[in-house]
Parts: structure tokens; C-alpha cells; sequence
């Protein structure tokens, strides 16, 4: 969905709101303005949502958002659902909860997974459309500089993967923004982080689940970069572990048309990429500094002008697919210090020699290349390595 045309209107906040106001289909709750700006679409338009009155997010005040048409004149009218003298303009179509807001009677929060900070991360169960399916819930706790932060950035990662349908990619259910904590909806994987499996799984996985490994990171990949996303953070740990091998019915999966239902065979799926908090909607990124980065991962002119595109993608996920075989991470045993001159010098990882010859050379000469121009796209590098594996993602229209 784009923006809607016209001005959003915010009348000034007002503390006398009916509390039964809460209970109408149009309170958004904690909706940030950039995400009003999507649901707002016609002269007239209109929600009420809540707004933190200083930095620290202890104090709510309650806003009026609506659209106002330029073309059109604006005229106050009469049965509104707000007090009129908070009232500036008409209000024609009140504006219900999109797809991806989710009511608390939506969800059920169950056992914590885990604590960081002010984030508690739940398993949850989804009832939606007479359809029950698990979930993991991150929880927002407090009201604190660093909650309202959080809280930014988890919407920011929102509304860039709230529409994202793909078999690879962990999907991002939606928020419940209509009372505290904030809750934020993701699919949940019951085998847990990529990382962690390999470790369990070290020296006993066989060539093929590898390769299918390999190829379900990569389609992931590829269809970040077809929806103009960087991912820049691609990596075993950011990844997740599916062994349900079972279709799954998808929107969008395709990319030449949009508007069908497709179901995808995912015999071959194994993996599922996640860990979104530095990806961008763009397709080249400069970051002022490599804090929080780790660099073992990171293409050479990523490491030398901080500089990210979807061939610094491309390579990151060269090292993921070192990661699979060798069931260790890059550089194992080595400072940031000590590996920094071996990647801007193209001192690559030696493969195991468990790993097949062609893949380690296509990897190695290829995905690694010291030019970034020089390296595959992510459409080109899988349209190798399936016809080397023989592994392809399977899509058929639905039948209707």
C-alpha cells in the first residue's frame, strides 16, 4: 500500500476523550505518524491512536489523525465520535485496524523464550480466521528512553517486512500496538537459530541437507534484493532452521506477478533468513562507522568505507555457505584486528574438504571476489548453483 495523497491532519491532543473510544474499531493505540500515512488513503479519512508527550515515553496523549483532501474544502460536520471543540475538520470514513494489527484478544502469550534489556521474547499462539498457529511474541516492557527506541525500531522493521511473503524468509505477522507492552508478531521456529544447529549438528550433517542449506539462504536472499532490501547482516545466526516439510501457501512469491496466490513446495526449504535489525529499503548503504558490525563477515569494501550493496550481500553469503559446511564461523580463533588485512588482502577460508570442488571454487573465486562488480548477482548466482545441485524452488498457481 502507498501513502496517501493529501495533508494528514493531527488535531492537538486532547485529554478528555471518552475512554470508550479505546473500544472503537478505529484506535490504533501506540501508531506511529509514518504508518498513518499508509492507512489514511481518502479525503476524510480518519483514526485516533496515542502519541508519547515527552522523551522518555511515560506520558500518552490521545491524537485525532485525518486525511485532508487539498482539492477539497474542509468543513466541520456534526455526530462525530470526538468532542467538538478538538474537532477542525470533517470526518467522513473512520479507519479499522489494518491486516497486520493485531487486537490483544488475537494472540495468546505463552512460555519466555528470553530476556535482553526491556525486551522478553515469548512463544505465542495466533487465533486468526478460525486458524491457530504458533508464533514468537517480542515484548516491549516499560515505559523508558531505551523502550521507546526499541519500539522504534521493531515498527521500523515492521514496515518494511510486513507485506514480505516468502517460504526463506522468517515472516513478520504484524504488532499489537493497542495496549502496553507492545507486542510484535513473528513466525516462530521450533529448531531455533541456524548457528546453534550447526554447532549440535557438527560432523554429522550430510552433503545434500547442506546444499539445500545453501540454496533456501540463497532464495531468501534473492527475493530480499528483488523487493529492494539490503539485508546486510547475513550470517548462520541470523538465519533459522526449519525441518517442517510441508507447502506453504504464500502471497507475492513470485516475481512477475503479484496479485495470485501461489503454493510453493518446500521439500527443500531448510532454512529461513531473520535478524533484520540493520537492514534498509535500498539498494546501496554507507554507514558512518563499523560499529556493532562484525567484521568477519563482512565484504572487503564494506570493511574499508564502511559501503554495503546487494554484492556485499552476495558475499556475506558466500560466508554463510562456509558457515554450513564447516559448521564453525569465519576466521575461527582470530581477532577483528587480525582478520581486517586478511579480507582487504582476499585471504579467504579454506573450505573443508567435505565440500564439493565446484562449490568451494564458485564460492571461493566467484561470491568472494575482491571487486564487488565482479561478483554475481544473487539471480545469477542461484541460477548456477541450482543447475549445479539440481535443487530449484517449485511454484504453481493454486487452484481457485
Amino acid at each position: 500500500m502507498t501513502p496517501g495523497l493529501g495533508t494528514i491532519e493531527e488535531i492537538p491532543p486532547c485529554l478528555n476523550f471518552d475512554v470508550k473510544l479505546i473500544e472503537q474499531g478505529y484506535y490504533h493505540g501506540l501508531l506511529p505518524r509514518e504508518d498513518v500515512l499508509y492507512l489514511l488513503q481518502k479525503d476524510g479519512d480518519f483514526l485516533v491512536r496515542i502519541t508519547e508527550a515527552d522523551t522518555m515515553g511515560t506520558r500518552m496523549e490521545m491524537v485525532l489523525s485525518t486525511l485532508h483532501d487539498p482539492g477539497g474544502q474542509c468543513k466541520p460536520s456534526s455526530g462525530e465520535a470526538v468532542e467538538d471543540d478538538c474537532l477542525k475538520i470533517q470526518l467522513k470514513r473512520p479507519v479499522t485496524l489494518a491486516s497486520w494489527e493485531f487486537r490483544t484478544d488475537g494472540f495468546l502469550l505463552g512460555e519466555s523464550i528470553g530476556k535482553a534489556g526491556c525486551i522478553e521474547v515469548r512463544k505465542g499462539l495466533i487465533e486468526k480466521e478460525d486458524q491457530k498457529f504458533e508464533a514468537s511474541v517480542t515484548t516491549v516492557v516499560g515505559r523508558s528512553a531505551e523502550a521507546k527506541v526499541t519500539i522504534s525500531e521493531l515498527m521500523r522493521q515492521c514496515r518494511m517486512l510486513r507485506d514480505l511473503h516468502h517460504p526463506c524468509i522468517v515472516r513478520f505477522y504484524g504488532a499489537c500496538l493497542i495496549s502496553q507492552p507492545c507486542c510484535f508478531l513473528m513466525e516462530y521456529l521450533s529448531e531455533g537459530p541456524l548457528d546453534d544447529f550447526l554447532t549440535k549438528r557438527r560432523g554429522t550433517l550430510k552433503r545434500d541437507e547442506m546444499l539445500q542449506m545453501s540454496m533456501s539462504a540463497g532464495w531468501g536472499l534473492d527475493f530480499l534484493h528483488t523487493a529492494g532490501i539490503l539485508h546486510r547482516d547475513i550470517a548462520a545466526r541470523n538465519c533459522f532452521y526449519d525441518n517442517q516439510l510441508v507447502g506453504i501457501y504464500s502471497q507475492d512469491v513470485a516475481k512477475t506477478v503479484a496479485t495470485k496466490q501461489y503454493f510453493v513446495n518446500c521439500s527443500d526449504v531448510k532454512v529461513k533468513i531473520s535478524g533484520f535489525g540493520l537492514a534498509r529499503k535500498t539498494n546501496a548503504y554507507v554507514q558512518k562507522s563499523m560499529r556493532r558490525m562484525m567484521i568477519k563477515w563482512m565484504a572487503p569494501e564494506t570493511v574499508a568505507a564502511f559501503r554495503f550493496s546487494q554484492k556485499s550481500d552476495v558475499y556475506m553469503y558466500g560466508v554463510l555457505i562456509y558457515e554450513i559446511f564447516s559448521q564453525s564461523e569465519p576466521y575461527q580463533g582470530l581477532s577483528n584486528q587480525e582478520v581486517k588485512p586478511l579480507i582487504l588482502g582476499g585471504r579467504v577460508n579454506e573450505f573443508p574438504a567435505k565440500t564439493p570442488k565446484q562449490l568451494a571454487q564458485f564460492v571461493m573465486q566467484k561470491l568472494w571476489h575482491l571487486d564487488p562488480d565482479r561478483r554475481p548477482s544473487m539471480e545469477k548466482a542461484l541460477q548456477w548453483l541450482s543447475q549445479y545441485t539440481g535443487i530449484k524452488l517449485q511454484m504453481g498457481t493454486l487452484a481457485t
